[in-house]
């Protein structure tokens, strides 16, 4: 089975920009529900870990400048918001 190359700018993203599985995977599910608001909790189930972790996730994609905070009432919660056109 052959596959297409990865290209160069992601391969070149994931090495220099993904910390870890666990922040993929986030990143990932971010990116396919664009305009969903995660709390640490809900990331959490979705991920099966903890809400603490889920949130330090949540704050490492905020700092990454992958997501942003979302205006809500009583949570904390993020949405998926690329700091620029490069990194969407």
């Amino acid at each position: 089975m052959n596959r297409p190359p990865i290209p160069e700018d992601l391969r070149r993203f994931v090495l220099t920009s993904v910390p870890s599985v666990p922040f993929l995977e986030a990143l990932l599910l971010l990116r396919a529900n664009p305009g969903q608001q995660w709390s640490g909790e809900m990331l959490a189930r979705r991920l099966y870990t903890s809400e603490r972790t889920g949130q330090g996730l949540l704050d490492e994609l905020c700092r990454s400048g992958m997501a942003a905070p979302c205006p809500a009432p009583n949570e904390r919660c993020y949405c998926y918001a690329p700091a620029s056109d490069t990194l969407r």
